[in-house]
């Protein structure tokens, strides 16, 4: 899982929500000792230890782009490994795990389905909330469309910052105008 280095040492490089993902369609496929060897390492690096960061301060700054992509991967992860053979009980992590979401849904989507960042981040973050709330709701945790209506109304939303040709966003952040992953919100 190491990709690369910059000066002179290694850098984790594992897009956004794609590792726990990666994981969950190649794990029937493992042997037993490298799902556990893989638990080992994830549990504390992708589920802990954002937990560990965050939880002071998550609640101040629910709408960060920042905090949302780490407290989104630990959870993708902890529903992920929760029924691995040899993984502790995990819910304590993911009750945790889900207030913060919760939270994050009531302040990075606006009433009518408007990301409250800019268009650029604004509208990457939404597409991976959507992501974790399709995995809660499957996992029967939690429906976040039920609780956030709002949250259904992006997709409609996002399609009004779409160039008339409908290659690209008009983006007023630094982001980038590309659909880049937003297609999974609408």
């Amino acid at each position: 899982f190491r990709i690369g280095s910059r000066a002179g040492r290694e850098q984790d490089y594992i897009p956004h929500l794609f590792l726990p993902l990666a994981y969950d369609l190649v794990a029937t496929t493992l042997p037993d000792e490298a799902r556990r060897r893989f638990a080992e390492w994830a549990v504390p690096r992708y589920v802990r230890q954002p937990l560990t960061t965050h939880r002071a301060n998550y609640l101040k700054s629910a709408g960060h782009n920042m905090t949302i992509g780490a407290i989104e991967m630990a959870l993708a992860m902890a529903l992920v490994l929760q029924s691995e053979a040899g993984v502790p009980d995990l819910a304590p992590e993911l009750a945790e795990l889900q207030r913060f979401f919760r939270a994050t849904l009531h302040v990075a989507v606006g009433p009518d389905g408007y990301p409250e960042e800019d268009i650029g981040y604004g509208t990457v973050v939404v597409p991976c909330l959507v992501q974790a709330a399709e995995m809660l709701r499957r996992a029967g945790r939690y429906d976040a469309y039920r609780e956030c209506p709002h949250l259904t109304l992006f997709g409609r939303a996002m399609l009004h910052f779409v160039q008339p040709w409908g290659e690209c966003l008009s983006n007023t952040g630094d982001h980038g105008d590309q659909f880049r992953d937003r297609e999974f919100a609408l």
